[in-house]
Protein backbone atom coordinates (compact mmCIF):
# COMPACT_ATOMS: atom_id res chain seq x y z
CA UNK A 1 0.00 0.00 0.00
CA UNK A 2 1.41 3.64 0.51
CA UNK A 3 5.01 4.25 1.69
CA UNK A 4 5.23 6.17 5.08
CA UNK A 5 7.37 8.67 2.98
CA UNK A 6 6.48 12.54 1.81
CA UNK A 7 8.33 12.92 -1.30
CA UNK A 8 12.20 12.11 -0.87
CA UNK A 9 11.91 12.86 2.71
CA UNK A 10 12.19 9.88 5.55
CA UNK A 11 9.68 10.84 8.43
CA UNK A 12 10.50 9.64 11.79
CA UNK A 13 9.15 6.23 12.60
CA UNK A 14 6.37 6.49 15.59
CA UNK A 15 8.38 3.46 17.29
CA UNK A 16 11.53 5.24 18.38
CA UNK A 17 9.65 6.78 20.95
CA UNK A 18 8.41 3.18 22.03
CA UNK A 19 11.97 1.96 22.10
CA UNK A 20 12.52 4.67 24.30
CA UNK A 21 10.18 3.35 26.99
CA UNK A 22 11.38 0.10 25.82
CA UNK A 23 15.31 0.49 26.93
CA UNK A 24 14.51 1.90 30.15
CA UNK A 25 12.69 -0.80 31.57
CA UNK A 26 13.68 -1.47 34.94
CA UNK A 27 15.05 2.30 35.23
CA UNK A 28 12.14 3.67 36.83
CA UNK A 29 8.71 5.08 35.80
CA UNK A 30 8.19 7.33 32.77
CA UNK A 31 7.46 10.71 33.71
CA UNK A 32 5.19 12.53 31.50
CA UNK A 33 4.52 16.76 32.41
CA UNK A 34 1.13 17.93 30.72
CA UNK A 35 1.92 21.53 29.54
CA UNK A 36 -1.48 23.80 29.33
CA UNK A 37 -1.22 26.39 27.25
CA UNK A 38 -1.53 29.26 29.08
CA UNK A 39 -1.16 32.29 26.44
CA UNK A 40 -0.35 32.23 22.34
CA UNK A 41 3.36 32.59 23.05
CA UNK A 42 5.55 29.50 21.95
CA UNK A 43 8.64 31.07 23.80
CA UNK A 44 6.41 30.23 27.11
CA UNK A 45 5.78 26.52 26.21
CA UNK A 46 9.85 26.34 25.17
CA UNK A 47 10.56 27.74 28.79
CA UNK A 48 8.54 25.27 30.49
CA UNK A 49 9.44 22.10 28.59
CA UNK A 50 12.92 22.70 29.22
CA UNK A 51 12.09 23.61 33.29
CA UNK A 52 10.31 20.50 33.14
CA UNK A 53 13.46 18.03 31.60
CA UNK A 54 15.75 19.41 33.95
CA UNK A 55 13.78 18.14 37.05
CA UNK A 56 13.12 14.41 35.51
CA UNK A 57 10.57 14.72 32.97
CA UNK A 58 11.11 12.35 30.22
CA UNK A 59 8.64 13.92 28.00
CA UNK A 60 5.97 16.57 27.82
CA UNK A 61 2.64 16.59 26.42
CA UNK A 62 0.41 19.19 24.97
CA UNK A 63 -3.40 19.57 25.67
CA UNK A 64 -5.71 20.53 23.32
CA UNK A 65 -8.55 23.05 24.43
CA UNK A 66 -8.23 22.70 27.60
CA UNK A 67 -11.64 23.60 29.18
CA UNK A 68 -12.89 23.92 25.26
CA UNK A 69 -11.43 27.54 25.06
CA UNK A 70 -9.72 28.87 22.06
CA UNK A 71 -5.59 28.17 21.93
CA UNK A 72 -3.11 27.64 19.32
CA UNK A 73 -3.24 23.80 17.52
CA UNK A 74 -1.49 21.42 19.95
CA UNK A 75 -0.34 19.83 16.88
CA UNK A 76 1.66 22.71 15.68
CA UNK A 77 2.38 23.25 19.09
CA UNK A 78 4.11 20.11 19.34
CA UNK A 79 5.96 20.19 16.36
CA UNK A 80 7.55 23.13 17.65
CA UNK A 81 8.66 22.62 21.19
CA UNK A 82 9.88 19.18 20.05
CA UNK A 83 12.40 20.93 17.39
CA UNK A 84 13.30 23.79 20.02
CA UNK A 85 14.06 21.63 23.00
CA UNK A 86 14.91 17.98 21.23
CA UNK A 87 12.41 16.62 24.50
CA UNK A 88 9.96 14.05 23.53
CA UNK A 89 6.45 15.70 22.75
CA UNK A 90 3.20 14.38 22.75
CA UNK A 91 0.00 15.89 20.96
CA UNK A 92 -3.37 15.44 22.78
CA UNK A 93 -5.62 15.13 19.81
CA UNK A 94 -9.59 15.62 20.67
CA UNK A 95 -12.64 13.97 18.70
CA UNK A 96 -15.00 16.19 19.12
CA UNK A 97 -13.51 19.82 17.67
CA UNK A 98 -12.97 19.20 13.66
CA UNK A 99 -15.27 17.65 11.15
CA UNK A 100 -13.74 14.31 10.21
CA UNK A 101 -12.29 15.91 6.85
CA UNK A 102 -10.18 18.47 9.25
CA UNK A 103 -9.24 15.58 11.91
CA UNK A 104 -8.21 13.62 8.69
CA UNK A 105 -5.97 16.50 7.99
CA UNK A 106 -4.60 17.28 10.77
CA UNK A 107 -3.44 13.69 11.50
CA UNK A 108 -2.02 13.90 7.98
CA UNK A 109 0.10 17.03 9.28
CA UNK A 110 1.16 15.61 12.51
CA UNK A 111 2.62 12.58 10.13
CA UNK A 112 5.09 15.16 8.35
CA UNK A 113 5.64 17.26 11.19
CA UNK A 114 7.35 14.45 12.62
CA UNK A 115 4.65 14.29 15.79
CA UNK A 116 4.00 11.06 15.51
CA UNK A 117 3.18 10.26 19.85
CA UNK A 118 -0.28 11.29 19.99
CA UNK A 119 -2.97 10.81 22.72
CA UNK A 120 -6.72 10.64 21.56
CA UNK A 121 -8.94 12.18 24.03
CA UNK A 122 -12.98 12.89 23.76
CA UNK A 123 -12.09 16.79 24.52
CA UNK A 124 -13.29 18.77 27.03
CA UNK A 125 -16.93 20.60 26.73
CA UNK A 126 -16.72 24.20 24.89
CA UNK A 127 -16.11 26.78 27.07
CA UNK A 128 -18.19 29.56 27.74
CA UNK A 129 -18.56 32.16 24.89
CA UNK A 130 -20.11 35.78 24.57
CA UNK A 131 -21.50 37.71 21.86
CA UNK A 132 -23.25 37.05 18.77
CA UNK A 133 -20.95 34.28 17.98
CA UNK A 134 -22.00 32.41 20.73
CA UNK A 135 -24.83 29.88 19.62
CA UNK A 136 -22.08 29.20 16.34
CA UNK A 137 -19.45 27.93 18.15
CA UNK A 138 -20.86 24.33 18.73
CA UNK A 139 -19.33 20.52 19.22
CA UNK A 140 -18.45 18.61 16.06
CA UNK A 141 -20.72 14.87 15.66
CA UNK A 142 -18.64 13.64 12.84
CA UNK A 143 -16.49 12.09 15.28
CA UNK A 144 -17.71 11.65 18.66
CA UNK A 145 -15.30 10.13 21.02
CA UNK A 146 -11.68 8.48 21.55
CA UNK A 147 -13.03 5.26 20.46
CA UNK A 148 -14.13 6.52 17.03
CA UNK A 149 -10.77 8.84 16.93
CA UNK A 150 -8.57 5.73 17.60
CA UNK A 151 -10.32 4.34 14.48
CA UNK A 152 -9.38 7.10 12.60
CA UNK A 153 -5.98 6.73 13.10
CA UNK A 154 -6.09 3.13 12.48
CA UNK A 155 -7.58 3.52 9.01
CA UNK A 156 -4.67 5.82 8.76
CA UNK A 157 -1.99 4.28 9.66
CA UNK A 158 -3.40 1.61 7.31
CA UNK A 159 -3.30 3.84 4.74
CA UNK A 160 -6.62 4.17 4.20
CA UNK A 161 -8.93 7.29 4.75
CA UNK A 162 -12.06 6.59 7.28
CA UNK A 163 -14.23 6.23 3.98
CA UNK A 164 -11.55 3.04 3.39
CA UNK A 165 -10.44 4.87 0.32
CA UNK A 166 -6.79 3.85 -0.10
CA UNK A 167 -3.93 6.95 -0.06
CA UNK A 168 -0.76 7.06 -1.31
CA UNK A 169 1.19 6.88 2.29
CA UNK A 170 0.40 5.27 5.90
CA UNK A 171 0.76 7.29 8.76
CA UNK A 172 2.79 6.35 11.60
CA UNK A 173 1.20 7.15 14.44
CA UNK A 174 1.21 6.07 17.75
CA UNK A 175 -1.98 6.39 19.13
CA UNK A 176 -2.00 6.45 23.04
CA UNK A 177 -4.80 6.90 25.31
CA UNK A 178 -4.85 8.32 28.59
CA UNK A 179 -6.52 7.19 32.09
CA UNK A 180 -7.38 9.32 34.63
CA UNK A 181 -6.54 8.24 38.31
CA UNK A 182 -8.63 11.16 39.97
CA UNK A 183 -12.26 9.87 39.65
CA UNK A 184 -14.67 8.12 42.64
CA UNK A 185 -15.02 4.76 40.57
CA UNK A 186 -11.83 3.68 39.24
CA UNK A 187 -12.94 0.40 38.29
CA UNK A 188 -15.23 1.72 36.05
CA UNK A 189 -12.23 4.19 34.57
CA UNK A 190 -10.31 0.67 34.56
CA UNK A 191 -13.38 -1.02 32.20
CA UNK A 192 -13.13 1.78 30.12
CA UNK A 193 -9.22 1.73 29.62
CA UNK A 194 -9.64 -1.76 28.62
CA UNK A 195 -12.02 -0.82 25.85
CA UNK A 196 -9.74 1.78 24.62
CA UNK A 197 -7.05 -0.56 23.96
CA UNK A 198 -9.14 -3.14 22.30
CA UNK A 199 -10.01 -0.32 19.96
CA UNK A 200 -6.59 0.75 19.38
CA UNK A 201 -4.78 2.40 21.85
CA UNK A 202 -1.24 1.31 22.15
CA UNK A 203 0.10 2.92 24.67
CA UNK A 204 -1.69 4.31 28.56
CA UNK A 205 -0.83 7.37 30.22
CA UNK A 206 -1.87 7.36 33.25
CA UNK A 207 -2.53 11.05 34.78
CA UNK A 208 -2.13 10.61 38.84
CA UNK A 209 -1.39 14.01 39.85
CA UNK A 210 -3.43 17.30 38.94
CA UNK A 211 -2.54 20.16 40.96
CA UNK A 212 1.46 20.38 40.82
CA UNK A 213 3.37 23.34 40.07
CA UNK A 214 6.95 24.02 38.54
CA UNK A 215 8.52 28.01 38.44
CA UNK A 216 9.99 29.09 35.16
CA UNK A 217 11.46 32.59 36.78
CA UNK A 218 9.18 34.03 38.75
CA UNK A 219 6.59 32.29 37.08
CA UNK A 220 4.47 29.34 38.48
CA UNK A 221 3.27 27.17 35.84
CA UNK A 222 0.48 24.60 36.93
CA UNK A 223 0.95 21.30 35.06
CA UNK A 224 -0.32 17.60 35.85
CA UNK A 225 2.29 14.81 35.88
CA UNK A 226 1.59 11.19 34.85
CA UNK A 227 3.48 8.15 34.22
CA UNK A 228 3.53 5.91 31.23
CA UNK A 229 1.57 3.10 32.56
CA UNK A 230 1.16 0.58 29.29
CA UNK A 231 4.36 -0.86 27.34
CA UNK A 232 3.81 0.13 23.55
CA UNK A 233 2.68 -2.98 21.97
CA UNK A 234 5.05 -2.35 19.01
CA UNK A 235 8.00 -3.06 21.09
Amino acid sequence: MGQRCCGNTAVRDASTFCERLSNRQGAGPIIIVELQPSDFEITTMVRETLAAAKMGAHAVSIAEHPLGRLYPDSIALSHLVQEATGVPVLAHVTAGHRNLLGLEAALLGANLLGVRTLIALTGDPLGPFDGENATRITRVRDIRNSFELLAVIRQLNSGRDASGRSLPIRTDLLAGVALDANVIHLDKALEMLEKKIRAGGECVSWWFLRCCSIHVGLKPCIVRLGIWLYQCSRV
